[in-house]
């Protein structure tokens, strides 16, 4: 969440740049720089979800048969809770 707040305040912020610099909500060139800012954060989120998917599955492997299966029967348990 806070992850979240941060991105926003930097959005604002940089919102609050380009109107100083004199390009208002209503020019394209606003919105451009926003879209821009706004998928680049999109993409860094996707690539973060990737990379955390290939490292717990380099973790996975890593494991040895009694590791694995513990740490399988620890997300059972918490799946089971939900």
């Amino acid at each position: 969440m806070i992850d979240s707040l941060q991105r926003a305040a930097l959005a604002l912020t940089l919102g609050l740049v380009l109107i100083t610099m004199g390009l208002g909500i209503d020019s394209w060139e606003f919105w451009s720089i926003m879209a821009m800012l706004l998928c680049s954060n999109h993409l860094q989120f996707v690539q973060g979800v990737e990379q955390g998917v290939v490292s717990t599955m380099d973790m996975i492997a890593d494991l040895d048969d009694a590791q694995r299966t513990e740490l399988l029967d620890l997300v059972r348990k918490v799946r089971e809770e939900d």
